[in-house]
Protein backbone atom coordinates (compact mmCIF):
# COMPACT_ATOMS: atom_id res chain seq x y z
CA UNK A 1 0.00 0.00 0.00
CA UNK A 2 1.46 3.41 -0.99
CA UNK A 3 2.34 6.09 1.69
CA UNK A 4 -0.31 8.41 0.03
CA UNK A 5 -3.13 5.48 0.21
CA UNK A 6 -1.80 4.68 4.13
CA UNK A 7 -1.59 8.89 4.60
CA UNK A 8 -5.51 8.61 3.66
CA UNK A 9 -6.50 5.81 5.57
CA UNK A 10 -5.42 7.46 8.45
CA UNK A 11 -6.79 10.19 8.25
CA UNK A 12 -10.50 8.37 7.73
CA UNK A 13 -9.89 6.62 10.70
CA UNK A 14 -8.90 9.78 12.76
CA UNK A 15 -11.63 12.28 11.35
CA UNK A 16 -14.60 12.32 14.08
CA UNK A 17 -18.09 10.40 13.65
CA UNK A 18 -20.93 13.13 12.60
CA UNK A 19 -24.27 13.34 14.04
CA UNK A 20 -26.52 10.39 14.12
CA UNK A 21 -23.37 8.04 13.69
CA UNK A 22 -22.95 9.12 10.13
CA UNK A 23 -19.69 8.60 8.66
CA UNK A 24 -18.19 12.75 8.09
CA UNK A 25 -18.87 14.40 4.85
CA UNK A 26 -16.34 16.11 2.62
CA UNK A 27 -17.02 19.17 4.61
CA UNK A 28 -15.73 17.37 8.05
CA UNK A 29 -13.29 16.00 6.03
CA UNK A 30 -11.77 19.30 4.70
CA UNK A 31 -11.92 20.97 7.66
CA UNK A 32 -10.18 18.43 10.07
CA UNK A 33 -7.07 18.44 6.73
CA UNK A 34 -7.17 21.84 7.48
CA UNK A 35 -6.44 22.23 11.00
CA UNK A 36 -2.63 23.26 12.51
CA UNK A 37 -0.22 25.30 13.87
CA UNK A 38 0.69 27.28 11.31
CA UNK A 39 3.32 30.11 10.61
CA UNK A 40 4.24 32.45 7.59
CA UNK A 41 7.58 34.21 7.25
CA UNK A 42 7.65 37.75 7.45
CA UNK A 43 10.43 40.67 7.45
CA UNK A 44 10.40 43.91 9.32
CA UNK A 45 12.27 47.05 8.76
CA UNK A 46 13.19 47.93 12.55
CA UNK A 47 15.36 50.80 12.99
CA UNK A 48 16.75 50.85 9.52
CA UNK A 49 17.53 46.44 10.27
CA UNK A 50 15.52 44.27 8.43
CA UNK A 51 15.07 41.46 10.76
CA UNK A 52 13.27 37.86 10.09
CA UNK A 53 10.50 36.90 11.63
CA UNK A 54 7.16 34.72 11.90
CA UNK A 55 3.70 35.46 11.70
CA UNK A 56 1.88 32.81 13.92
CA UNK A 57 -1.89 31.46 13.58
CA UNK A 58 -3.96 28.86 14.47
CA UNK A 59 -6.42 26.76 12.30
CA UNK A 60 -8.97 24.93 14.88
CA UNK A 61 -12.64 23.67 15.48
CA UNK A 62 -14.90 26.30 14.65
CA UNK A 63 -17.85 26.45 17.83
CA UNK A 64 -19.57 22.98 18.49
CA UNK A 65 -23.21 24.06 17.80
CA UNK A 66 -22.25 25.36 14.05
CA UNK A 67 -24.49 23.49 12.08
CA UNK A 68 -23.13 22.61 9.48
CA UNK A 69 -19.39 22.27 11.16
CA UNK A 70 -17.13 25.14 10.54
CA UNK A 71 -13.21 25.78 11.50
CA UNK A 72 -11.69 29.15 12.83
CA UNK A 73 -8.36 30.81 11.74
CA UNK A 74 -7.21 32.99 14.41
CA UNK A 75 -4.34 35.14 13.89
CA UNK A 76 -1.75 36.48 16.22
CA UNK A 77 -0.62 40.65 16.89
CA UNK A 78 2.81 41.08 15.11
CA UNK A 79 3.95 43.02 17.77
CA UNK A 80 5.87 45.67 16.14
CA UNK A 81 4.90 48.40 16.87
CA UNK A 82 8.85 49.71 16.05
CA UNK A 83 8.78 48.49 12.56
CA UNK A 84 8.98 50.87 9.58
CA UNK A 85 7.39 48.22 7.30
CA UNK A 86 7.04 44.74 6.99
CA UNK A 87 7.16 42.62 4.08
CA UNK A 88 7.46 38.70 2.71
CA UNK A 89 10.80 37.94 0.77
CA UNK A 90 9.29 39.10 -2.73
CA UNK A 91 8.97 42.51 -1.40
CA UNK A 92 5.17 42.64 -1.32
CA UNK A 93 4.14 44.37 1.88
CA UNK A 94 2.62 42.12 4.98
CA UNK A 95 0.03 43.73 7.11
CA UNK A 96 -0.57 43.54 11.03
CA UNK A 97 -3.52 40.83 11.00
CA UNK A 98 -5.68 40.29 14.27
CA UNK A 99 -8.67 38.65 15.03
CA UNK A 100 -10.37 34.94 13.21
CA UNK A 101 -12.99 34.04 10.51
CA UNK A 102 -14.87 30.93 10.45
CA UNK A 103 -15.06 29.05 7.37
CA UNK A 104 -16.91 25.65 5.77
CA UNK A 105 -17.72 24.04 2.06
CA UNK A 106 -20.68 24.60 1.24
CA UNK A 107 -21.31 22.36 -1.60
CA UNK A 108 -23.10 19.10 -0.87
CA UNK A 109 -21.35 15.67 -1.28
CA UNK A 110 -22.80 12.30 -0.52
CA UNK A 111 -21.63 10.54 2.49
CA UNK A 112 -20.68 7.54 0.17
CA UNK A 113 -18.82 9.33 -2.42
CA UNK A 114 -16.89 12.22 0.49
CA UNK A 115 -14.11 9.85 0.60
CA UNK A 116 -13.72 9.79 -3.08
CA UNK A 117 -14.33 13.44 -3.00
CA UNK A 118 -11.31 14.35 -0.77
CA UNK A 119 -8.93 12.42 -2.14
CA UNK A 120 -9.98 13.90 -5.39
CA UNK A 121 -9.55 17.74 -4.76
CA UNK A 122 -6.73 17.02 -2.78
CA UNK A 123 -5.00 15.15 -5.87
CA UNK A 124 -6.46 17.38 -8.88
CA UNK A 125 -6.66 20.88 -6.54
CA UNK A 126 -4.04 20.68 -4.07
CA UNK A 127 -6.56 22.10 -1.37
CA UNK A 128 -10.46 23.47 -0.99
CA UNK A 129 -11.92 26.74 -1.99
CA UNK A 130 -14.01 27.32 1.71
CA UNK A 131 -16.71 29.51 1.86
CA UNK A 132 -16.31 32.59 5.26
CA UNK A 133 -19.35 32.59 6.98
CA UNK A 134 -18.39 34.22 9.65
CA UNK A 135 -15.40 36.97 10.77
CA UNK A 136 -14.26 40.59 10.89
CA UNK A 137 -10.35 40.78 10.84
CA UNK A 138 -8.78 44.20 11.93
CA UNK A 139 -5.75 44.79 9.14
CA UNK A 140 -2.94 47.32 10.16
CA UNK A 141 -0.63 48.46 7.44
CA UNK A 142 2.66 48.45 9.55
CA UNK A 143 4.48 52.27 10.04
CA UNK A 144 4.33 54.84 12.30
CA UNK A 145 1.18 56.86 12.49
CA UNK A 146 -0.95 54.10 10.48
CA UNK A 147 -4.38 53.34 11.60
CA UNK A 148 -6.40 50.36 11.85
CA UNK A 149 -9.30 48.93 9.90
CA UNK A 150 -12.19 46.33 10.67
CA UNK A 151 -12.92 44.16 7.45
CA UNK A 152 -15.80 42.05 7.48
CA UNK A 153 -14.71 38.68 5.77
CA UNK A 154 -18.32 37.33 5.91
CA UNK A 155 -19.55 35.98 2.75
CA UNK A 156 -15.95 36.45 1.17
CA UNK A 157 -13.61 32.79 1.06
CA UNK A 158 -10.90 31.70 2.32
CA UNK A 159 -8.61 29.53 -0.22
CA UNK A 160 -6.03 27.33 0.67
CA UNK A 161 -4.18 25.03 -1.02
CA UNK A 162 -0.91 22.59 -0.94
CA UNK A 163 2.23 24.82 -2.44
CA UNK A 164 3.10 23.80 -6.13
CA UNK A 165 6.41 22.26 -6.89
CA UNK A 166 8.79 25.19 -8.10
CA UNK A 167 6.83 27.80 -7.21
CA UNK A 168 8.02 31.15 -5.80
CA UNK A 169 5.69 30.36 -2.73
CA UNK A 170 7.46 27.11 -2.11
CA UNK A 171 11.42 28.64 -2.72
CA UNK A 172 9.87 31.36 -0.05
CA UNK A 173 9.43 28.31 2.50
CA UNK A 174 12.13 25.95 1.38
CA UNK A 175 14.43 26.79 4.51
CA UNK A 176 11.47 25.32 6.89
CA UNK A 177 11.17 22.17 8.06
CA UNK A 178 7.45 21.13 8.15
CA UNK A 179 5.14 18.28 7.13
CA UNK A 180 3.24 20.61 4.83
CA UNK A 181 2.96 24.02 2.96
CA UNK A 182 0.20 25.86 1.72
CA UNK A 183 -1.06 29.10 0.39
CA UNK A 184 -3.57 30.75 2.40
CA UNK A 185 -5.86 32.91 0.48
CA UNK A 186 -8.96 35.24 2.26
CA UNK A 187 -10.87 36.96 -0.11
CA UNK A 188 -13.72 39.58 1.16
CA UNK A 189 -17.09 39.44 -0.30
CA UNK A 190 -16.76 42.67 -2.64
CA UNK A 191 -13.55 41.59 -3.60
CA UNK A 192 -11.64 44.58 -1.94
CA UNK A 193 -9.28 42.99 0.28
CA UNK A 194 -7.15 40.10 0.14
CA UNK A 195 -5.09 38.88 2.32
CA UNK A 196 -2.49 36.11 0.93
CA UNK A 197 0.03 34.29 3.35
CA UNK A 198 2.41 31.24 2.52
CA UNK A 199 2.19 28.89 5.60
CA UNK A 200 4.30 26.11 7.42
CA UNK A 201 2.77 24.18 9.47
CA UNK A 202 4.75 23.88 13.02
CA UNK A 203 2.45 21.20 14.70
CA UNK A 204 -0.64 19.40 13.85
CA UNK A 205 -4.02 19.81 15.69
Amino acid sequence: MSGAVIGCALLWLLLPVAAHGQAPGLNEMALQWARGRYASPVICDIEGEPISGVRRLLIAPGPRHSLPPVARVLFSDLEVDGAARCFDSLGRAQPNVEGSVEFRLTKRSRPDLAQREFSTALRRDRGFDFDITKGILRITTVGVGSEPADVDFTGGQALLHTVAKGSDTERLLSPFPTPRRLLLILKSKDGEREIRLPLFMTAPR
